[in-house]
């Protein structure tokens, strides 16, 4: 079996990220490494760390554009990939809080 450090290459070769001029930087994140980040990210909420399994979060890729700007066209390009399951981004959450914010004042 080959190891997932050998494979890295060729997936990223084959979702076509190594390649990309509009990519400024491409990090892989393995289950221990979701999980970690998920601690982190939920540390006031104990119970729901405890309830969720480390198995149950996706590996990823975590891309930055070389321009902000450039987000949607990445999304646009990379969404339809075969093996690219769900692309989040930091505007969409941004809108998201937005949103909520604005109908909380209405």
């Amino acid at each position: 079996m080959q190891s997932l450090g050998s494979l890295l290459p060729a997936l990223l070769r084959d979702l076509g990220l190594d390649g990309d001029k509009d990519i400024d930087s491409v990090e892989y994140r393995d289950k221990e490494e979701a999980y970690a980040e998920f601690q982190r990210l939920f540390s006031d909420q104990p119970a729901l760390i405890e309830a969720t399994d480390p198995e149950t979060l996706p590996e990823s890729f975590l891309v930055a554009p070389k321009n902000a700007e450039q987000t949607d066209q990445l999304v646009s390009r990379y969404q339809s990939r075969a093996g690219v399951t769900q692309i989040n981004t930091a505007g969409k959450q941004i809108r998201i809080m937005t949103e909520g914010a604005r109908k909380m004042r209405n």
